[in-house]
C-alpha cells in the first residue's frame, strides 16, 4: 500500500511538535508503532526509554522553540531538518530526523545534531 507522502510529511511533523512541547504521551499514542525503535545514541533503542528522554526535556526546557524548516519525504521515509532552541536567547542546534513508516505510523527513527555556535563562518548561516 503506497502511503501518502504529504500525510507522512505531516505526521512527522507534528510527532516532532508534540515530543518537544509538554505531549510527548500524546505524540507517541497517536504516531508512534508499537514497533517503534530508533538510533539516538544516548537511549537504549525502545520506544519507552527514547519517550522517557523526551518527556524530561520538555520538562527541563519548558520554552523550547522547535521549527521545522525543510521537509522531504520519499517511500516510506520522511527526513526533517529542523532549528531547535532550548531557551528562546539560545542559539540551538540543527537537528536532523530521518523516520521510516509503517501504515503512517513512525516505526524507525534516526537524528543527529550539530550545535550552532557563536559565531559561524558560512555568511548563509545553518538554515
Amino acid at each position: 500500500m503506497q502511503q501518502d507522502l504529504n500525510n507522512l510529511k505531516a505526521i512527522a511533523k507534528a510527532f516532532l511538535q508534540a515530543a518537544s512541547s509538554h505531549q510527548v504521551s500524546e505524540g507517541y499514542d497517536l504516531y508512534v508503532s508499537e514497533k517503534f525503535v530508533h538510533h539516538n545514541i544516548h537511549f537504549k533503542s525502545d520506544a519507552h526509554t527514547l519517550k522517557a528522554g523526551m518527556m524530561q526535556s520538555a520538562e527541563m526546557f519548558p520554552e523550547k522553540i522547535f521549527e521545522v524548516k525543510q521537509c522531504i519525504a520519499e517511500n516510506d521515509k520522511v527526513m526533517t531538518y529542523s532549528h531547535v532552541r532550548l531557551t528562546p536567547d539560545d542559539k540551538g542546534f540543527a537537528l536532523m530526523h530521518l523516520f521510516r513508516f509503517e501504515n503512517n505510523k513512525i516505526v524507525e527513527l534516526w537524528d543527529i545534531a550539530q550545535q550552532i555556535p557563536e559565531s559561524i563562518a558560512n555568511e548563509l548561516g545553518a538554515f
